[in-house]
Protein backbone atom coordinates (compact mmCIF):
# COMPACT_ATOMS: atom_id res chain seq x y z
CA UNK A 1 0.00 0.00 0.00
CA UNK A 2 1.31 3.54 -1.11
CA UNK A 3 2.29 5.47 2.03
CA UNK A 4 0.80 8.83 1.96
CA UNK A 5 4.04 10.71 1.89
CA UNK A 6 3.40 13.71 -0.39
CA UNK A 7 2.83 17.58 0.60
CA UNK A 8 -0.31 18.83 0.62
CA UNK A 9 -0.61 22.57 -0.40
CA UNK A 10 -3.30 24.72 -0.22
CA UNK A 11 -3.15 28.49 -0.97
CA UNK A 12 -6.07 31.31 -0.72
CA UNK A 13 -3.88 33.45 -3.07
CA UNK A 14 -0.99 33.91 -4.35
CA UNK A 15 -0.32 36.19 -1.32
CA UNK A 16 -0.82 33.41 1.57
CA UNK A 17 -0.34 30.09 1.25
CA UNK A 18 0.09 27.08 3.82
CA UNK A 19 1.76 23.92 3.60
CA UNK A 20 1.77 20.65 5.62
CA UNK A 21 2.71 16.63 5.08
CA UNK A 22 -0.52 14.59 5.44
CA UNK A 23 -1.04 11.79 7.29
CA UNK A 24 1.91 9.40 6.89
CA UNK A 25 4.78 11.43 5.85
CA UNK A 26 8.09 12.50 7.09
CA UNK A 27 8.72 12.77 11.25
CA UNK A 28 10.33 15.92 10.28
CA UNK A 29 6.88 17.83 9.26
CA UNK A 30 6.91 21.40 8.96
CA UNK A 31 4.02 24.74 9.11
CA UNK A 32 4.47 27.54 7.44
CA UNK A 33 2.15 30.38 6.69
CA UNK A 34 3.06 33.59 4.76
CA UNK A 35 0.63 36.67 4.85
CA UNK A 36 2.75 39.78 3.39
CA UNK A 37 0.12 42.63 4.32
CA UNK A 38 -3.37 42.86 5.38
CA UNK A 39 -4.66 44.17 2.09
CA UNK A 40 -5.48 40.71 1.04
CA UNK A 41 -8.86 40.17 3.47
CA UNK A 42 -10.28 43.32 1.84
CA UNK A 43 -9.10 42.47 -1.98
CA UNK A 44 -10.19 38.86 -2.28
CA UNK A 45 -14.06 37.70 -1.97
CA UNK A 46 -15.40 35.10 -4.22
CA UNK A 47 -18.13 36.25 -6.24
CA UNK A 48 -20.39 33.24 -5.91
CA UNK A 49 -19.55 30.93 -2.95
CA UNK A 50 -21.47 27.56 -2.97
CA UNK A 51 -23.23 27.80 0.26
CA UNK A 52 -26.08 26.66 -0.92
CA UNK A 53 -25.55 23.10 -1.25
CA UNK A 54 -22.07 22.65 -0.21
CA UNK A 55 -20.26 19.00 -0.34
CA UNK A 56 -19.21 17.06 2.71
CA UNK A 57 -15.41 17.72 3.21
CA UNK A 58 -15.04 20.33 0.74
CA UNK A 59 -11.54 20.61 -0.62
CA UNK A 60 -9.15 23.40 -0.03
CA UNK A 61 -7.22 23.92 -3.26
CA UNK A 62 -5.33 20.99 -3.05
CA UNK A 63 -1.91 20.13 -5.60
CA UNK A 64 -2.81 17.34 -8.30
CA UNK A 65 0.28 15.21 -6.63
CA UNK A 66 -2.06 13.70 -3.25
CA UNK A 67 -3.46 10.58 -3.48
CA UNK A 68 -7.80 11.38 -3.49
CA UNK A 69 -8.07 9.73 0.09
CA UNK A 70 -5.89 12.03 1.85
CA UNK A 71 -6.97 15.16 -0.17
CA UNK A 72 -9.62 15.71 2.34
CA UNK A 73 -7.09 16.27 5.00
CA UNK A 74 -6.82 20.04 3.85
CA UNK A 75 -10.62 20.78 3.37
CA UNK A 76 -10.85 22.61 6.69
CA UNK A 77 -7.43 23.07 8.67
CA UNK A 78 -9.71 25.04 11.03
CA UNK A 79 -11.83 22.19 12.11
CA UNK A 80 -9.40 19.82 12.69
CA UNK A 81 -7.27 22.17 14.47
CA UNK A 82 -10.47 21.95 16.59
CA UNK A 83 -10.41 18.33 16.94
CA UNK A 84 -6.65 18.82 18.25
CA UNK A 85 -7.48 21.04 20.60
CA UNK A 86 -10.75 19.02 22.41
CA UNK A 87 -8.81 17.78 24.95
CA UNK A 88 -10.46 14.74 24.54
CA UNK A 89 -7.34 11.59 23.50
CA UNK A 90 -6.78 8.60 24.24
CA UNK A 91 -5.40 9.16 27.60
CA UNK A 92 -8.12 8.30 29.98
CA UNK A 93 -10.58 10.81 30.43
CA UNK A 94 -12.04 11.67 34.19
CA UNK A 95 -14.20 10.87 36.00
CA UNK A 96 -17.80 12.34 35.39
CA UNK A 97 -17.22 15.49 37.80
CA UNK A 98 -19.18 16.21 41.20
CA UNK A 99 -17.35 18.05 43.45
CA UNK A 100 -18.06 16.56 46.92
CA UNK A 101 -18.37 18.16 50.21
CA UNK A 102 -14.73 19.82 50.54
CA UNK A 103 -13.92 22.23 53.67
CA UNK A 104 -11.74 25.00 53.65
CA UNK A 105 -10.37 26.75 56.96
CA UNK A 106 -9.14 30.88 56.65
CA UNK A 107 -6.65 31.63 59.27
CA UNK A 108 -4.60 34.94 59.78
CA UNK A 109 -5.65 38.58 60.23
CA UNK A 110 -8.41 41.37 59.70
CA UNK A 111 -7.05 41.36 55.83
CA UNK A 112 -8.74 37.75 55.45
CA UNK A 113 -11.49 38.36 57.75
CA UNK A 114 -15.09 38.43 55.82
CA UNK A 115 -15.95 41.78 57.34
CA UNK A 116 -13.07 44.00 56.36
CA UNK A 117 -10.21 41.75 54.36
CA UNK A 118 -10.82 39.03 51.30
CA UNK A 119 -12.34 36.23 52.94
CA UNK A 120 -15.78 37.09 51.78
CA UNK A 121 -14.72 37.80 48.51
CA UNK A 122 -13.68 34.34 48.17
CA UNK A 123 -16.37 32.59 49.99
CA UNK A 124 -18.14 34.38 46.88
CA UNK A 125 -16.22 32.20 44.27
CA UNK A 126 -16.96 28.94 45.86
CA UNK A 127 -19.56 26.51 44.18
CA UNK A 128 -22.11 24.22 45.43
CA UNK A 129 -20.55 21.75 48.28
CA UNK A 130 -18.11 23.53 49.12
CA UNK A 131 -17.21 25.07 52.36
CA UNK A 132 -15.16 27.56 53.96
CA UNK A 133 -15.03 28.74 57.43
CA UNK A 134 -13.53 32.20 58.10
CA UNK A 135 -11.72 31.68 61.55
CA UNK A 136 -9.28 34.92 60.70
CA UNK A 137 -9.22 37.35 63.97
CA UNK A 138 -8.45 41.04 63.76
CA UNK A 139 -5.33 42.13 65.07
CA UNK A 140 -3.44 38.88 65.21
CA UNK A 141 -0.11 38.08 64.17
CA UNK A 142 1.52 34.90 63.59
CA UNK A 143 2.60 34.42 67.12
CA UNK A 144 -0.53 35.64 69.06
CA UNK A 145 -3.05 33.58 66.80
CA UNK A 146 -1.57 30.68 68.46
CA UNK A 147 -0.60 32.26 71.77
CA UNK A 148 -4.64 33.07 72.18
CA UNK A 149 -5.56 29.48 71.58
CA UNK A 150 -6.78 30.29 68.60
CA UNK A 151 -4.86 27.88 66.44
CA UNK A 152 -5.82 25.24 69.02
CA UNK A 153 -9.50 25.25 67.67
CA UNK A 154 -8.43 25.07 63.87
CA UNK A 155 -6.96 22.68 64.41
CA UNK A 156 -10.22 21.05 66.57
CA UNK A 157 -11.73 21.60 62.96
CA UNK A 158 -12.78 19.17 60.58
CA UNK A 159 -11.59 20.52 57.25
CA UNK A 160 -9.59 19.57 54.06
CA UNK A 161 -7.80 22.75 53.50
CA UNK A 162 -6.31 25.62 55.45
CA UNK A 163 -5.23 28.89 54.02
CA UNK A 164 -2.85 30.55 56.17
CA UNK A 165 -2.10 34.60 55.78
CA UNK A 166 -0.32 36.80 58.45
CA UNK A 167 2.33 39.10 58.26
CA UNK A 168 0.30 42.75 59.11
CA UNK A 169 0.69 42.29 62.55
CA UNK A 170 3.85 40.57 63.11
CA UNK A 171 5.81 44.06 61.97
CA UNK A 172 7.89 45.88 64.70
CA UNK A 173 6.22 48.35 66.48
CA UNK A 174 2.60 45.88 66.87
CA UNK A 175 3.84 44.81 70.45
CA UNK A 176 6.19 41.85 71.96
CA UNK A 177 3.05 39.74 72.04
CA UNK A 178 2.31 40.04 68.36
CA UNK A 179 5.90 41.07 66.73
CA UNK A 180 7.86 38.54 65.12
CA UNK A 181 11.66 38.64 63.43
CA UNK A 182 11.22 37.67 59.21
CA UNK A 183 14.25 36.04 59.46
CA UNK A 184 13.74 33.55 62.94
CA UNK A 185 10.36 33.76 64.66
CA UNK A 186 8.01 34.15 62.08
CA UNK A 187 9.42 31.65 59.68
CA UNK A 188 9.43 29.52 62.63
CA UNK A 189 5.86 30.08 63.39
CA UNK A 190 4.61 29.50 59.76
CA UNK A 191 6.34 26.28 59.85
CA UNK A 192 4.73 25.08 62.73
CA UNK A 193 1.25 26.00 61.26
CA UNK A 194 2.43 23.95 58.03
CA UNK A 195 3.46 21.20 60.45
CA UNK A 196 0.73 21.09 62.94
CA UNK A 197 -1.73 21.39 59.83
CA UNK A 198 -0.63 18.35 57.87
CA UNK A 199 -0.60 16.24 61.25
CA UNK A 200 -4.08 17.29 61.77
CA UNK A 201 -5.52 15.69 58.47
CA UNK A 202 -5.54 19.03 56.38
CA UNK A 203 -3.84 20.57 53.32
CA UNK A 204 -1.87 23.78 54.59
CA UNK A 205 -1.88 26.59 51.71
CA UNK A 206 0.39 29.46 52.49
CA UNK A 207 -0.41 32.84 51.37
CA UNK A 208 1.34 35.88 50.89
CA UNK A 209 0.48 39.13 52.52
CA UNK A 210 -1.88 40.93 50.91
CA UNK A 211 -0.36 44.30 49.97
CA UNK A 212 -1.18 47.88 51.77
CA UNK A 213 -2.13 50.67 48.77
CA UNK A 214 -0.04 53.01 49.52
CA UNK A 215 1.41 54.59 46.00
CA UNK A 216 4.86 55.71 45.10
CA UNK A 217 5.72 58.96 43.44
CA UNK A 218 5.92 57.36 40.34
CA UNK A 219 1.90 55.68 41.01
CA UNK A 220 2.92 52.29 41.81
CA UNK A 221 2.66 50.17 45.40
CA UNK A 222 5.68 50.69 47.52
CA UNK A 223 5.03 47.82 49.78
CA UNK A 224 6.44 47.08 53.52
CA UNK A 225 6.15 44.25 53.72
CA UNK A 226 8.75 42.42 51.56
CA UNK A 227 10.54 40.56 54.30
CA UNK A 228 7.65 38.59 55.84
CA UNK A 229 6.43 37.76 52.26
CA UNK A 230 9.86 36.86 50.87
CA UNK A 231 10.30 34.53 54.73
CA UNK A 232 6.73 33.12 53.69
CA UNK A 233 7.76 31.75 50.30
CA UNK A 234 10.94 30.49 51.53
CA UNK A 235 8.48 28.58 54.31
CA UNK A 236 6.33 27.12 51.44
CA UNK A 237 9.07 26.04 49.28
CA UNK A 238 11.37 24.60 52.27
CA UNK A 239 7.86 22.51 53.84
CA UNK A 240 6.92 21.56 49.87
CA UNK A 241 3.06 23.10 51.03
CA UNK A 242 1.12 25.02 48.26
CA UNK A 243 1.78 28.97 47.98
CA UNK A 244 -0.64 31.56 47.41
CA UNK A 245 1.55 35.08 46.76
CA UNK A 246 -0.70 37.44 47.04
CA UNK A 247 1.45 39.76 47.72
CA UNK A 248 3.02 39.68 43.93
CA UNK A 249 -0.77 39.15 42.73
CA UNK A 250 -2.09 42.21 44.53
CA UNK A 251 0.66 44.51 44.02
CA UNK A 252 0.18 43.44 40.51
CA UNK A 253 -3.42 44.23 40.23
CA UNK A 254 -3.17 47.57 42.10
CA UNK A 255 -0.85 48.86 39.76
CA UNK A 256 -2.66 47.83 36.58
CA UNK A 257 -5.70 50.32 38.36
CA UNK A 258 -3.74 53.37 39.60
CA UNK A 259 -4.19 55.42 42.35
CA UNK A 260 -7.33 56.93 41.87
CA UNK A 261 -8.87 53.83 40.77
CA UNK A 262 -7.77 51.93 43.90
CA UNK A 263 -9.49 54.78 46.18
CA UNK A 264 -12.68 52.38 45.10
CA UNK A 265 -11.29 49.42 47.20
CA UNK A 266 -10.30 51.91 50.78
CA UNK A 267 -13.15 51.84 53.08
CA UNK A 268 -13.05 54.84 55.32
CA UNK A 269 -11.56 55.47 58.99
CA UNK A 270 -13.95 57.10 61.38
CA UNK A 271 -11.55 60.44 60.89
CA UNK A 272 -12.68 59.95 57.41
CA UNK A 273 -9.21 59.05 56.10
CA UNK A 274 -9.13 56.24 53.59
CA UNK A 275 -7.93 52.73 55.41
CA UNK A 276 -5.31 51.56 52.96
CA UNK A 277 -5.46 48.02 54.55
CA UNK A 278 -8.71 46.30 55.15
CA UNK A 279 -10.92 46.53 52.07
CA UNK A 280 -14.22 47.64 50.56
CA UNK A 281 -16.73 44.79 49.23
CA UNK A 282 -15.39 45.52 45.93
CA UNK A 283 -11.94 45.57 47.03
CA UNK A 284 -12.95 41.94 49.22
CA UNK A 285 -14.43 40.63 45.51
CA UNK A 286 -10.86 42.04 43.56
CA UNK A 287 -8.78 40.10 45.91
CA UNK A 288 -10.93 37.18 47.28
CA UNK A 289 -11.18 36.51 43.17
CA UNK A 290 -7.26 36.31 42.93
CA UNK A 291 -7.02 33.79 45.83
CA UNK A 292 -9.59 31.86 44.47
CA UNK A 293 -7.85 31.84 40.86
CA UNK A 294 -4.48 31.19 42.39
CA UNK A 295 -6.04 28.43 44.31
CA UNK A 296 -7.18 26.28 41.88
CA UNK A 297 -3.79 26.64 40.16
CA UNK A 298 -2.04 25.56 43.07
CA UNK A 299 -3.81 22.92 44.44
CA UNK A 300 -6.06 21.87 40.67
CA UNK A 301 -7.85 19.31 42.99
CA UNK A 302 -10.08 21.95 44.36
CA UNK A 303 -10.87 23.10 40.82
CA UNK A 304 -14.15 21.85 40.55
CA UNK A 305 -14.95 23.64 43.81
CA UNK A 306 -14.20 26.96 42.52
CA UNK A 307 -16.34 28.90 40.01
CA UNK A 308 -15.14 30.26 36.79
CA UNK A 309 -14.41 33.86 36.64
CA UNK A 310 -15.41 34.56 33.65
CA UNK A 311 -16.16 33.59 29.92
CA UNK A 312 -12.57 34.83 28.82
CA UNK A 313 -10.91 32.06 31.15
CA UNK A 314 -13.16 28.98 29.94
CA UNK A 315 -10.48 27.17 28.18
CA UNK A 316 -7.70 27.97 30.87
CA UNK A 317 -9.01 25.47 33.44
CA UNK A 318 -7.55 22.36 35.10
CA UNK A 319 -9.16 19.61 33.42
CA UNK A 320 -10.73 17.80 36.13
CA UNK A 321 -12.87 21.38 36.31
CA UNK A 322 -14.80 20.29 33.24
CA UNK A 323 -16.84 17.99 34.78
CA UNK A 324 -17.93 20.22 37.40
CA UNK A 325 -21.54 21.33 38.25
CA UNK A 326 -20.34 25.07 37.53
CA UNK A 327 -18.76 24.20 33.78
CA UNK A 328 -21.80 21.97 32.83
CA UNK A 329 -23.77 24.84 34.12
CA UNK A 330 -21.94 26.68 31.38
CA UNK A 331 -22.22 24.38 28.90
CA UNK A 332 -25.88 24.71 29.16
CA UNK A 333 -25.86 28.45 28.68
CA UNK A 334 -23.66 28.00 25.33
CA UNK A 335 -26.57 25.59 24.21
CA UNK A 336 -29.17 27.98 24.80
CA UNK A 337 -26.73 30.51 23.01
CA UNK A 338 -26.37 28.30 19.83
CA UNK A 339 -27.88 29.81 16.81
CA UNK A 340 -29.79 27.41 14.71
CA UNK A 341 -27.23 27.55 12.15
CA UNK A 342 -24.77 25.77 14.42
CA UNK A 343 -22.64 28.41 15.08
CA UNK A 344 -22.52 31.46 17.67
CA UNK A 345 -22.58 35.19 18.57
CA UNK A 346 -19.71 36.82 19.42
CA UNK A 347 -18.47 39.00 22.44
CA UNK A 348 -20.87 37.68 25.04
CA UNK A 349 -20.27 36.39 28.50
CA UNK A 350 -21.85 32.90 28.42
CA UNK A 351 -20.20 31.93 31.64
CA UNK A 352 -22.65 34.45 33.43
CA UNK A 353 -25.41 33.34 35.59
CA UNK A 354 -28.73 33.98 33.64
CA UNK A 355 -32.25 34.56 35.19
CA UNK A 356 -35.28 33.08 34.06
CA UNK A 357 -36.04 36.02 31.66
CA UNK A 358 -32.75 36.45 29.81
CA UNK A 359 -32.82 32.47 29.34
CA UNK A 360 -36.32 32.76 28.11
CA UNK A 361 -35.03 35.85 25.91
CA UNK A 362 -32.02 33.97 24.82
CA UNK A 363 -34.04 30.76 23.55
CA UNK A 364 -36.14 33.30 21.19
CA UNK A 365 -33.43 34.31 19.58
CA UNK A 366 -31.82 31.06 18.41
CA UNK A 367 -33.04 31.94 14.26
CA UNK A 368 -30.92 35.00 14.38
CA UNK A 369 -28.29 35.13 11.59
CA UNK A 370 -25.32 36.63 13.72
CA UNK A 371 -22.98 33.44 14.03
CA UNK A 372 -19.45 33.66 13.34
CA UNK A 373 -16.01 32.71 13.93
CA UNK A 374 -15.05 36.71 14.56
CA UNK A 375 -13.41 37.16 17.99
CA UNK A 376 -12.68 33.83 18.98
CA UNK A 377 -16.68 32.84 18.46
CA UNK A 378 -17.95 29.16 17.67
CA UNK A 379 -14.80 27.88 17.90
CA UNK A 380 -14.24 28.61 21.33
CA UNK A 381 -17.38 27.21 22.15
CA UNK A 382 -16.67 24.19 20.54
CA UNK A 383 -13.93 23.40 22.33
CA UNK A 384 -15.70 24.19 25.54
CA UNK A 385 -18.37 21.52 25.05
CA UNK A 386 -15.74 18.79 23.72
CA UNK A 387 -14.00 19.17 27.43
CA UNK A 388 -17.39 19.25 28.87
CA UNK A 389 -18.18 15.80 27.54
CA UNK A 390 -14.46 14.90 27.60
CA UNK A 391 -14.96 14.67 30.99
CA UNK A 392 -18.42 13.78 31.83
CA UNK A 393 -19.67 11.33 28.22
CA UNK A 394 -23.04 12.77 28.98
CA UNK A 395 -24.09 12.91 25.36
CA UNK A 396 -25.56 16.46 26.27
CA UNK A 397 -22.68 18.00 25.02
CA UNK A 398 -21.78 16.26 22.12
CA UNK A 399 -24.73 17.29 19.36
CA UNK A 400 -23.81 20.96 19.70
CA UNK A 401 -19.90 20.87 18.72
CA UNK A 402 -21.08 18.65 16.03
CA UNK A 403 -23.42 20.80 14.92
CA UNK A 404 -20.89 23.68 15.25
CA UNK A 405 -18.77 21.60 13.13
CA UNK A 406 -20.88 21.33 10.47
CA UNK A 407 -21.59 25.16 11.01
CA UNK A 408 -17.69 25.86 10.44
CA UNK A 409 -17.94 23.38 7.40
CA UNK A 410 -20.65 25.18 5.43
CA UNK A 411 -19.65 28.42 5.86
CA UNK A 412 -16.21 27.48 4.34
CA UNK A 413 -15.37 29.08 0.98
CA UNK A 414 -14.17 26.65 -1.71
CA UNK A 415 -11.22 28.07 -1.85
CA UNK A 416 -10.80 27.41 2.29
CA UNK A 417 -11.16 30.47 3.63
CA UNK A 418 -14.19 31.80 6.08
CA UNK A 419 -15.88 34.62 6.15
CA UNK A 420 -16.33 36.37 9.57
CA UNK A 421 -20.51 35.88 9.19
CA UNK A 422 -22.51 32.90 8.18
CA UNK A 423 -25.08 33.32 6.65
CA UNK A 424 -23.32 35.94 4.67
CA UNK A 425 -24.22 39.16 5.19
CA UNK A 426 -23.99 42.22 2.07
CA UNK A 427 -21.26 44.11 3.90
CA UNK A 428 -17.50 43.41 4.28
CA UNK A 429 -17.53 40.62 6.34
CA UNK A 430 -17.82 38.32 3.49
CA UNK A 431 -14.06 38.90 2.82
CA UNK A 432 -12.40 36.34 3.93
CA UNK A 433 -11.10 36.82 7.55
CA UNK A 434 -7.73 36.40 9.00
CA UNK A 435 -8.53 37.62 12.08
CA UNK A 436 -6.98 36.49 15.94
CA UNK A 437 -4.86 34.50 13.12
CA UNK A 438 -6.95 31.70 12.36
CA UNK A 439 -5.44 30.05 9.50
CA UNK A 440 -1.67 30.53 11.24
CA UNK A 441 -2.80 29.09 14.89
CA UNK A 442 -5.27 26.28 13.22
CA UNK A 443 -2.20 25.23 11.00
CA UNK A 444 0.22 25.01 14.08
CA UNK A 445 -2.07 23.36 16.56
CA UNK A 446 -2.29 20.87 13.86
CA UNK A 447 1.38 20.31 13.42
CA UNK A 448 1.57 19.84 17.76
CA UNK A 449 -0.94 17.09 17.13
CA UNK A 450 0.81 14.95 14.49
CA UNK A 451 4.12 14.71 15.95
CA UNK A 452 1.94 13.42 18.61
CA UNK A 453 0.77 10.47 16.44
CA UNK A 454 -2.89 11.71 16.43
CA UNK A 455 -4.02 11.10 19.33
CA UNK A 456 -6.94 13.19 19.36
CA UNK A 457 -8.77 10.02 17.47
CA UNK A 458 -11.40 9.04 19.98
CA UNK A 459 -15.01 8.08 19.32
CA UNK A 460 -16.08 11.51 19.54
CA UNK A 461 -13.61 13.19 17.17
CA UNK A 462 -14.29 10.11 14.79
CA UNK A 463 -17.51 10.27 14.93
CA UNK A 464 -17.34 13.65 13.49
CA UNK A 465 -14.95 12.56 10.74
CA UNK A 466 -16.93 9.79 10.01
CA UNK A 467 -19.21 11.86 8.75
CA UNK A 468 -17.58 14.61 6.97
CA UNK A 469 -14.03 13.18 6.05
CA UNK A 470 -14.91 9.47 5.50
CA UNK A 471 -12.18 9.18 2.76
CA UNK A 472 -9.24 10.47 4.95
CA UNK A 473 -10.39 8.23 8.20
CA UNK A 474 -9.47 5.39 5.33
CA UNK A 475 -6.27 6.44 4.15
CA UNK A 476 -4.84 7.24 7.79
CA UNK A 477 -6.04 3.36 8.55
CA UNK A 478 -4.00 2.32 5.89
CA UNK A 479 -0.89 3.73 7.53
CA UNK A 480 2.01 1.03 8.00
Amino acid sequence: MERLRKRCYCSVSSRLSAWYDVPGGRRNRRVREQAYNGRLMSRYAPAEPRHAKPPSGRLVLLSAMIPAPAKRLAAAPLVLALLVSFGGTRQPAPPPGRPGSVRILLVGDSTVTDDSGWGAGFKARLADGAECVNLAKNGRSSRSYIGEGLWAAVLAERAGYVLIQFGHNDMPGKGPDRETDPQTTYREFLGRYVDEARAHGMTPVVVTSLTRRFFGPDGRIASDLGPYVEAARDVAALKKAPLIDLHTRSIDALNRLGPKAADELNPLKDDGTPDRTHLTARGAALFGGIVANELRRVVPALAPNITMASWTDCLDQPAPWYGSPEAVRVAGNILLYQRSTGGWPKNIDMARVLSPDERAAIAGERTLTDSTIDNGATTTQIRFLARVHAATRAEAWRTGPIQGLRFLLEAQYPNGGWPQFFPLQADYSRYITFNDGVIKHSLAQIELERRAGYNWIDRFAAGVLETDYPAWLKARARRP
